[in-house]
């Protein structure tokens, strides 16, 4: 099966700041790796500093929507749209989601066909679908170009999706050997939210926080701490100073003072020192959750239909509802 840059769970948003086509001979370099055809369109002239990639975990043009639709409401009773930034791009585009073993694909392989160019099997992190092959990912091309890497989530940092650019494993369950591959990456910052398994799934493993710590990781789980970084700090592994639903950021609505966005700001400024471009996939992670939640307390309203005569009632209150819009308007602000 020939390789191919198509996979995506839901909706992606890459965005390049400054100037320039973002890391065109890297993905070059990939693309020749892979053996995947490169597209051959002119690039703008000149050359990017810092390049942003945002991704909303299951974040499909129905919750785009919603957050639009969600944001006009709070604001206006006129039946119009108040539209988000990046919906206001001049290019957009859809892609296939299919995975090498199924159409119903899963963050990992899909992550993998984002940050190698390969698709693989459900569960796969950056391996091939025969599972004998580790793929290089794009972030690896930046970090051995000598561009500075950080990686930010709202949900723990060895989960699939900001894995899926330094981790090669048969399993994303496999958590404690991704965080040990978080270390042993060099990346200079990751920050969000925690680790599932940091002293391993037993718990008798070597613990991971006091490996980053020997490799010369600056460890903060303080926002005090955080908040006072400077340039120059040097590598950085930063976990949110609250936690929830096993060890991710809370939710927008849940959050008292901390601001999603001034995380990957924060890891820019660290990495000023370097003359190199900064690169930073981003991921918004609690997105699919509230959904889920709300599309099982529907199954069990109208199973209950079939079942009692009482009146259907929702199981899910009604702001946990609306988290999902919540969480989308917290990082992605309406156009003005």
């Amino acid at each position: 099966m020939k390789p191919n840059r198509t996979g995506c769970l839901g909706f992606l948003i890459a965005l390049t700041v400054l100037i320039g086509w973002p890391g065109t001979h890297l993905w070059a370099k990939a693309q020749t790796d892979t053996g995947i055809e490169r597209n051959t369109a002119t690039a703008p002239a000149g050359q990017a500093k810092y390049v942003f990639l945002f991704i909303g975990d299951g974040m499909a043009i129905a919750q785009i929507s919603a957050a639009e639709v969600y944001a006009t409401a709070r604001s206006s009773k006129d039946i119009t749209v108040t539209r988000l930034d990046f919906t206001r791009f001049p290019v957009s585009g859809l892609t296939t989601t299919y995975n090498a073993g199924t159409f119903i694909t899963d963050s990992a392989s899909t992550i993998t066909a984002i940050a190698t160019g390969n698709k693989t099997l459900s569960g796969v992190l950056n391996m091939d679908p025969g599972k004998t092959k580790s793929f290089k990912t794009i972030a690896e091309y930046a970090h051995e170009a000598g561009m500075k890497v950080g990686i930010v989530s709202s949900v723990t940092l060895d989960q699939a999706t900001p894995a899926g650019f330094f981790a090669k494993v048969l399993s994303r369950s496999n958590y404690y050997d991704i965080a040990v591959q978080m270390v042993k990456s060099g990346f200079e910052y990751f920050a969000g939210g925690g680790l599932l398994q940091p002293t391993g799934k037993n718990k008798d493993q070597s613990d991971v926080i006091q490996m980053a710590r020997d490799a010369g990781y600056l460890y903060v789980n303080a926002k005090a701490v955080f908040n006072a970084l400077k340039p120059g700090a040097g590598k950085v592994l930063a976990i949110n100073e609250t936690l929830q639903d096993s060890g991710s950021m809370p939710y927008e609505l849940d959050r008292k003072n901390d601001d999603l966005s001034t995380i990957p700001a924060r890891g820019l400024n660290c990495c000023k020192t370097t003359p190199r471009a900064f690169s930073c996939p981003s991921k918004a992670g609690k997105l699919t959750g509230p959904v889920m939640r709300t599309m099982r307390a529907r199954l069990s309203t109208r199973t209950s239909l079939l079942t009692t005569p009482s009146r259907p009632r929702w199981i899910l209150p009604g702001p946990a509802r609306m988290q999902l819009s919540s969480s989308l308007l917290a990082t992605m602000r309406p156009a003005v």
